[in-house]
């Protein structure tokens, strides 16, 4: 009896254990401030999975918290960040869902071009993408005009709802 209940517990523990090894992959972001921008570093794989919609959802609130600061420049650097398959991309596009309804904050994405996740960002054209931080920061200090995408709110807050987040419903703005 006794060996049966140290058994559970070593198993428990191992179980315990395994889960929180398989948590510290889990995607996550940070902001940094810096003078005239704000920089939001996201890394790790984004997956389709219920941690990462509740990871995503907190990414929303923060976004949305940093809208109302006084800066109007924000980097997203997601250079080091990859996603599972595309709704793990509308689950990531969900979670940044905010800062692409904004009229009032200047928006560039830092990402690697040939990977899976820098060619979603370009052919979606959410934002401008750029390879460098040198590149992207003097895009935003400029008076250069991005392309603006309209997208419609209500897909962009069911991203996040959905089971299996499609393709966006966009319109090119004129």
């Amino acid at each position: 009896m006794a060996f049966a209940l140290v058994l559970g517990i070593v198993v428990l523990s191992l179980i315990a254990i395994a889960a929180a090894l398989g948590r510290s992959r889990a995607v996550r972001f940070r902001f940094e401030e810096h003078e005239d921008h704000v920089v939001l570093e996201i890394d790790r794989e984004v997956q389709s999975d219920d941690a990462v919609r509740i990871t995503m959802s907190a990414l929303r609130e923060a976004v949305r918290l940093k809208l109302l600061s006084d800066y109007k420049r924000i980097l997203v650097d997601v250079r080091r960040a990859s996603v599972e398959d595309e709704s793990a991309f509308w689950l990531l596009v969900g979670g940044l869902g905010p800062l692409f309804l904004s009229d009032g904050m200047r928006i560039a994405l830092l990402c690697r071009p040939r990977t899976p996740i820098g060619k979603r960002f370009r052919e979606s054209a959410l934002a401008p993408c750029f390879a460098s931080q040198a590149e992207a920061l003097t895009f935003l200090r400029s008076a250069e005009i991005a392309p603006r995408v309209t997208l419609d709110r209500d897909w962009v807050e069911s991203l996040l709802l959905a089971r299996r987040p499609s393709a966006p419903r966009l319109r090119k703005a004129a």
